[in-house]
């Protein structure tokens, strides 16, 4: 079985740590995943396929210049035809600090990007919401293992 991103993008969520007095801030990053468990794929009794139950963890480099680290696990769909159909996750992401962020992710079914969002988290993190969009994968390995992607948008911190 050829490997897929389990995650399309993964949201490409890649991300970024915010100091605890900001309001509202821009954000950046850029990610450098590597699928560490892959996903399992299972035939629907339609044709349709899903693939999930995978670990994706990328290395990250905000705006700032600082690293974190983000892990993520989600699900996605393809109809009878092999089409994709997109899907969805959840990421956890640790700054240098510890403190932990929160977030969704949706993928689009072309594959080529994605919406994401922050759920809650933890020190800085706590409360903060926000969201923004991942891009499409670059430098993907051939294997589909490990690839390259980028997001923009806003995190709100109380």
């Amino acid at each position: 079985m050829k490997n897929r991103i389990p995650f399309a993008l993964m949201a490409a969520l890649g991300f970024f740590a915010m100091n605890a007095c900001a309001d509202t801030e821009e954000v950046s990053s850029t990610a450098y995943w590597t699928i560490v468990a892959p996903a399992e794929e299972y035939k629907m009794t339609n044709g349709a396929t899903m693939t999930g139950g995978g670990i994706a963890h990328a290395n990250v480099i905000n705006n700032e210049g600082e690293h974190l680290s983000q892990w993520c696990r989600g699900i996605t769909a393809a109809d009878a035809e092999g089409k994709g159909l997109g899907g969805a996750g959840f990421c956890t992401i640790i700054d240098q600090a510890g403190d932990a962020m929160w977030v969704w992710f949706s993928n689009n079914a072309d594959g080529q990007g994605g919406t994401w969002g922050v759920i809650g988290g933890t020190g800085a993190y706590a409360g903060a919401s926000g969201g923004g969009t991942s891009g499409a994968p670059t430098s993907m390995s051939p294997d589909g293992r490990s690839w390259i992607n980028t997001s923009t948008g806003t995190i709100t911190t109380p």
